[in-house]
Parts: structure tokens; sequence; C-alpha cells
């Protein structure tokens, strides 16, 4: 019998007690605080500039997490050449996240 392909994944669930931001000043900065985390430093990043009615439509929220869970498919069951043949050609992708699983391999 022939192996059936799967994709590689890591997915992570995250469980835990949700507060919801309701002052809209306290969205706004969370909002700049992830721009520029995401976006970085670089004069190039993006600066998020919402006026009071778009930050109306933005949900933000506070987790304080009670439960993790993390789970992995990244080709164990197959042979080290293999894993090795899929990794550098994960890393070898123009995209991000084909690179991101490629490292989590090489781990």
């Amino acid at each position: 019998m022939t192996g059936v392909p799967t994709w590689n994944y890591a997915a992570v669930h995250v469980y835990g007690r949700v507060s919801l931001i309701n002052d809209p000043e306290a969205l706004r900065e969370l909002v700049n605080r992830m721009s520029r985390h995401f976006e970085g430093d670089s004069e190039n990043a993006w600066v998020p500039t919402y006026p009071d009615k778009m930050l109306e439509a933005i949900t933000g929220f506070i987790m304080e997490v009670d439960e993790v869970q993390a789970k992995y498919k990244l080709s164990q069951n197959r042979s080290p050449k293999d894993r090795e043949n899929v990794a550098n050609a994960l890393q070898a992708s123009p995209a991000e996240t084909d690179r991101c699983v490629a490292t989590l391999m090489q781990k």
C-alpha cells in the first residue's frame, strides 16, 4: 500500500478568559502597538490612522491564558532523506509560511 500525501502543519489552540476592550483610546493604543510589532520600525512600515468610526468595527480583547495545546505534523513518518528533501524545497519557496515550516522541520 502506498502512503497518502498529507500537508505538514503546526497548530496551536489557546484557551482562557477573554476581556473585551471597550475604551476607544486603549483600543487605539493596542492597534498601534500591534502595528509597530508586526510592521517593524522601518521607514516603509505601515502606520495605522484609524478614524473613530473604523475603530468601532474592531473588537479588541485581552486573553488570560489557562491552557495551550500544540500539535504538529512535519513528515515524522518519512525517512530522514525525505524529510530533508521536503525541508529544502520548502526553504527555497518564496512563501514565508513555507519557509517557517521548513525551519520547524529542521529543528
